[in-house]
């Protein structure tokens, strides 16, 4: 992988920039309220992840 945007790769990893497709699995990634308890917040919603 070559470029700013795309992204990092090891033998055993591969990390790769958000898109905007990536919102619809995130809302569930990050939908449990107990990841809020010592941040404070809430979930966000489809729309606010794509906007994002």
């Amino acid at each position: 992988m070559t470029g700013h945007d795309a992204g990092l790769e090891t033998r055993r990893l591969r990390l790769t920039p958000l898109d905007l497709s990536d919102a619809g699995e995130m809302v569930s990634v990050l939908g449990d309220d107990q990841l809020y308890v010592f941040t404070g917040g809430r979930p966000p919603t489809l729309a606010e992840l794509e906007e994002r």
